[in-house]
């Protein structure tokens, strides 16, 4: 099966005229975000979790050079746990400072209190009848440094007027790679084949050899035995796949399931970001940024962020496409031209890929902007990159 080339098209509109020029993530010190909890308190070194009885331990977590999961399974593996144990609010990046609120089952707070190591704390542990899940967070506050800027930020800012287009960032489509929407499109499909050897064979992006060379080699041998010795050790998803088909060289659906949930639906949720950053783009070119039909305006809600599950007086809310979304036919052209339908997000032969749809800000408020010499600084809500803001004062 053929993927469609404007799957290569990440080149999307901006809002703005004119650019700032300069380098971001120069180093991970340069790069600093801060969780707000649901209350809309920003977590930082000196934030308490509210404590009460039960079998979980909130606890505060700082960590530099260290994705939330990989940061995880380390501390996992300090107090001799399983990572299954744990729960947070949101992924945050590797190349940077961040500091969010961790939740632990079984674990008493005792265990985590003055744990230390490099690159990371856990502060304030503390008592909790609930743990953590995706989603229960408000936002994030950013604070990021441009080196050798070049130019003035407060035209553009002006210019936003306190909106951004609410693009997925690159990373939800691999910071690397940039092809997990790819992925998603061929499991879509139902070409769960084309999915594993894509995961497993596209090197664009890779600046390491070896992973390059091992990538090639499987591309041209299908050789998941070989290649199970070939790739480096610490690409622990493919070598999850690779260990299943080196024993089961044709079940790829069940190669596909060896991978932890969060990523295997990443991959069809990478679908419906690309989707939507089309469309997005799409709108924006022709200026049609109203509601259209089957579309309402989003609620400002009480910290200045989009409630697109509520109708006010915010800016509008489109599909982020499932196979329940009622679609505008606008996006029944777009989901044509891609030749895909909307029935399809509904899998029954992997069910757990299954995506009903929601809705999303086309256009996302910001709040609490602030320039100050290399340094700008804001609050998004939960869901939005803050690179999808910096691309509009960038404009790369």
């Amino acid at each position: 099966m053929e993927i469609p080339k404007a799957f290569d098209n990440m080149d999307f509109e901006y809002i703005s005229k004119g650019s700032v020029s300069g380098k971001i993530k120069e180093k991970e010190e340069d790069f600093i975000v801060n969780e707000i909890d649901s209350k809309g308190r920003v977590i930082d070194e000196n934030y308490i979790p509210e404590e009460s009885l039960g079998k979980f331990t909130l606890f505060v977590l700082r960590k530099r050079n260290y994705g939330t999961d990989m940061a995880i399974k380390r501390i996992a593996k300090y107090i001799h746990t399983t990572y299954k144990r744990f729960g947070y609010a949101g992924m945050k990046d590797r190349k940077a400072v961040t500091t969010q609120l961790i939740s632990v089952f079984g674990i008493d707070k005792a265990r985590i209190e003055g744990i230390k190591a490099q690159d990371m704390e856990l502060l304030n542990p503390r008592t909790s009848d609930k743990g953590l899940t995706l989603g229960n967070l408000k936002g994030n506050r950013f604070s990021l440094r441009i080196a050798d800027r070049q130019g003035d930020a407060k035209d553009i800012e002006k210019q936003l007027n306190g909106y951004f287009p609410n693009y997925f960032g690159e990373q939800r489509f691999g910071n690397i790679r940039q092809c997990n929407h790819k992925i998603g499109y061929s499991i879509l499909k139902g070409d769960y084949e084309q999915a594993v050897m894509t995961y497993l064979t596209d090197y664009s992006g890779e600046g390491d050899s070896m992973i390059v060379n091992a990538r090639k080699e499987l591309g041209e041998t299908k050789d998941f035995k070989k290649a199970y010795s070939n790739f480096p050790r610490y690409r622990v998803h493919e070598m999850l796949m690779l260990n299943h088909l080196k024993d089961n060289p044709n079940d790829f659906i069940n190669a596909i399931r060896t991978l932890p949930k969060f990523t295997m639906i990443m991959f069809v949720h990478a679908l419906q970001s690309f989707i939507f950053n089309l469309e997005v783009s799409e709108r924006i070119k022709q200026g049609a940024l109203e509601p259209e039909e089957n579309e309402y305006n989003y609620k400002i809600d009480e910290f200045g962020f989009a409630n697109e599950e509520e109708k006010g007086n915010g800016k509008t809310a489109i599909n982020l496409i499932g196979h329940n979304s009622e679609l505008t036919e606008r996006e029944k052209g777009i989901l044509n031209s891609l030749g895909i339908e909307k029935e399809e997000f509904r899998n029954r032969s992997m069910p757990e890929m299954t995506c009903k749809g929601d809705k999303r800000a086309l256009l996302a408020p910001y709040v609490d902007f602030e320039e100050k010499e290399d340094w700008l600084s804001f609050k998004l809500g939960s869901g939005c990159y803050a690179t999808s803001l910096l691309r509009e004062f960038l404009k790369n």
